[in-house]
């Protein structure tokens, strides 16, 4: 199934059924009604032979969800914004335009912030006695993954039984606490990977932000650590 959406329009808001018909440059999406992912090649960002390097998969997405609540929304220069849906009420980024480094810096730092404290929400409802809080990341160009991740003192205790290691956090058996990889994801991918590594900049702040906002409120333990680790 494929859904047109294109670069140019008139300024506004838009549902998917109100550009059918429409001509010119397009941000042209794929779904694989099979698999329920999405892909899409960055307008603008295709370099014959590596394609790949702007190529954008979005899982987890039915067919329904975009017939019913596909939106794009265009500036006042009429190009192409964002294109997004909606999940449960809450926006799912598929798509967004820069107009150039400074604005990508601009929405991306403010989008780490917002999204480094969810994870700090989740991060100080923990009750118990803490002896690590780790950060992960990964990204392969592709599949980028950013969370944290809380190593209390009985587990600890635990690993230190059993490991040489106490600072390795696939040992811990707590839950990955995540804020939205999905729209982290499309945030930087579509900022271009050739001006500034984005990936760094917006990781950089979420883990700078974590240690300085999650760690002041925690119950720790005298050997606590914050970590911030990165996984292949």
């Amino acid at each position: 199934m494929y859904y047109n959406i294109p670069l140019n329009f008139k300024e506004g808001v838009y549902g998917i059924s109100s550009l059918s018909g429409c001509s010119g440059d397009m941000l042209e999406l794929e779904l694989d009604e099979d698999y329920n992912i999405l892909t899409y090649y960055i307008p603008g960002n295709i370099i014959p032979g590596y394609e790949w390097r702007s190529q954008i998969n979005i899982y987890s997405i039915p067919g329904e969800e975009l017939d019913g609540t596909l939106e794009a929304s265009y500036n006042s220069n009429g190009r192409l914004k964002k294109a997004a849906t909606r999940n449960n009420n809450k926006e799912r980024l598929l798509y967004i335009y820069y107009e150039n480094i400074e604005e990508a810096k601009n929405e991306i730092r403010k989008f780490a912030e917002t999204n480094a404290d969810i994870i700090i929400e989740k991060i100080c409802a923990c009750q118990d006695k803490v002896s690590r809080l780790f950060t992960e990341k990964f990204n392969d160009g592709g599949c980028l993954d950013f969370h944290a991740k809380i190593g209390t003192e009985e587990q600890k205790n635990a690993v230190g039984a059993k490991s040489y290691s106490i600072d390795n956090p696939g040992d811990y058996p707590s839950e990955m606490i995540y804020g939205d990889n999905e729209a982290l994801m499309v945030m930087v991918l579509c900022a271009g990977r050739d001006e500034m590594d984005f990936w760094k900049f917006a990781t950089g702040i979420m883990e700078k932000r974590i240690e300085e906002k999650a760690v002041a409120k925690l119950d720790k333990a005298e050997d606590f650590e914050f970590l911030a680790t990165e996984y292949d």
